[in-house]
């Protein structure tokens, strides 16, 4: 079974190669160079598999990447945004870090929430998870938070993220107006700085397309052009870092389990309670985590087992937290507490459906395939 690289090449290792670049003494690094300016580009859903076989076949899209040095390292555990932005971003894995998808559970709370964006998964929930979650409770400080006030930090992110403009948060509404505001903030600053650029463009497409679709093919190599021309080409004093939460897998099959569904009328009334409420599924299409009457695990493996004929791993959630798929470091108690005790793990081309998403997904990560876990890093002195 596939499992993240934690203790070698893994992207919650960004963290202190960023600290390393800027001479912040981090001894832990991926990448052994300095500069005064380093600029992290995340592209959204670019799995390294996919990077690589675009490459073998286009001689443009090889020869940039020729100019960086490149290597492969894993994402976390889930796949997904959520748990790949902010182990990205806090240098913590998913265990520490506490967000498991992007649909996620708060005992606390009593309800499932969105993380990114940060509301109630449920319409009638919403109002009290306004009254009662604070972000700074729920997610981690990350590398512009954690960076030494000397440094100064720009975020350029596409519009629908950013609450709102300031001088070192900047949005943007379309790729190339995106690179151009990165390559003005780091012309017009001189001193210690680091630049966070996020693409989801390739994420949408490959949900929306498919990742082998020549919609979402062509938008990876169009990506690497822009950024040789606006980024590569005339800056210094820069170490770029280019990486990804996860990659994609293309979706042939759905399996539903949402209310009323045949399979949920057979699990269902297996799941626990909480203030009297069952607590629906929670995770993603390819990352499942179920809420399971203790005494019923067993059972609803076995109906599971008996039901599915989509390529998956069955875990109880212990086992996958005692074999570090969650990072091996201490665990969080909350983030083990808001787990379920079952978690399903999608290994081939299918997905859960379960409310709040729909089945229509022509690509989707969050599954423990090559395709989703291998990630680039690609960096370079400027």
């Amino acid at each position: 079974m596939l499992k993240p690289d934690y203790p070698g090449k893994c992207i919650t290792k960004i963290v202190p190669t960023v600290k390393h670049i800027l001479g912040l003494d981090e001894e832990e690094t991926l990448v052994d160079e300095r500069s005064n300016k380093v600029l992290l580009v995340v592209i959204d859903g670019l799995g390294y598999e996919k990077l690589m076989g675009l490459a073998e076949d286009d001689e443009k899209l090889k020869e940039i990447l020729g100019s960086f040095n490149l290597q492969r390292m894993t994402t976390c555990f889930p796949t997904s945004t959520v748990s790949g932005l902010f182990s990205i971003l806090s240098g913590k894995p998913p265990g520490e870090h506490g967000l498991f998808d992007w649909v996620s559970y708060s005992k606390d709370l009593e309800m499932r929430y969105y993380p990114l964006p940060f509301e109630a998964v449920d319409d009638e929930d919403q109002e009290e998870f306004e009254e009662k979650a604070k972000k700074e409770d729920i997610q981690p400080e990350t590398i512009p938070e954690s960076l030494p006030g000397e440094v100064k930090k720009y975020e350029i992110q596409p519009g629908d993220i950013v609450d709102e403009e300031t001088e070192r948060k900047k949005a943007y509404e379309n790729i190339v107006e995106g690179l151009v505001k990165t390559r003005k903030a780091v012309e017009n600053e001189d001193g210690k700085s680091f630049f966070y650029l996020y693409i989801g463009a390739l994420d949408k497409s490959s949900h929306e397309n498919g990742p082998d679709e020549k919609e979402s093919e062509e938008l990876v190599k169009e990506l690497f052009r822009l950024m040789k021309e606006n980024i590569i080409e005339g800056l210094d004093d820069l170490t770029v870092i280019v990486t990804s939460d996860h990659g994609f897998m293309d979706i042939e099959n759905s399996v539903d389990i949402r209310e009323g569904s045949k399979l949920a009328e057979r699990i269902y009334p297996h799941l626990k309670e909480q203030n009297g409420r069952k607590i629906k599924p929670v995770g993603g299409p390819r990352a499942v985590n179920l809420h399971v009457k203790d005494d019923k695990v067993e059972e609803v493996m076995d109906i599971l087992n008996e039901e599915l004929d989509a390529d998956l791993e069955l875990f109880k959630t212990e086992t996958m937290l005692e074999e570090g798929f969650f990072g091996q470091g201490e665990i969080s108690e909350e983030f083990a507490e808001n787990l379920g005790n079952l978690t399903l793990v999608m290994t081939g081309n299918s997905i859960i459906t379960f409310e709040p998403y729909d089945d229509y997904y022509e690509g989707m990560h969050g599954g423990l395939t090559e395709e989703e876990l291998y990630v680039p890093l690609l960096s370079k002195k400027l």
